[in-house]
């Protein structure tokens, strides 16, 4: 399932997923030389990967907009972390990873 929304996330937007793809590697590798368990990493994984799922709910126009977002656009937008924690909260296999996708900002 979680697979499933990151796929849907990569096709929607290729910007974002790449994006996460980043952010995912560079705070595996922070973890790792923090010390992080397995089963820790596994979690941080998980929430990093769909930190910004919640940008599928946003309009695609805003998504591509070039240049500064209305305050209108930028309140959209600020709502992409409370929406990914209801789309990926039904997920049982999520449930550690969701204060990632929550909180990030």
């Amino acid at each position: 399932m979680l697979a499933a929304l990151a796929s849907a996330q990569a096709a929607r937007d290729p910007a974002t997923a790449a994006h996460c793809s980043r952010v995912t590697d560079f705070a595996e590798k922070l973890a790792a030389w923090l010390g992080w368990d397995e089963a820790r990493l596994n979690t941080l994984s998980i929430g990093a990967r769909l930190h910004d799922i919640g940008k599928v709910m946003i309009s695609e126009t805003i998504l591509r907009k070039r240049g500064p977002l209305s305050p209108e656009e930028l309140a959209e937008i600020r709502t992409h972390p409370t929406a990914g924690a209801r789309l990926i909260a039904p997920v049982d296999s999520a449930q550690p990873a969701l204060p990632y996708v929550l909180y990030h900002h």
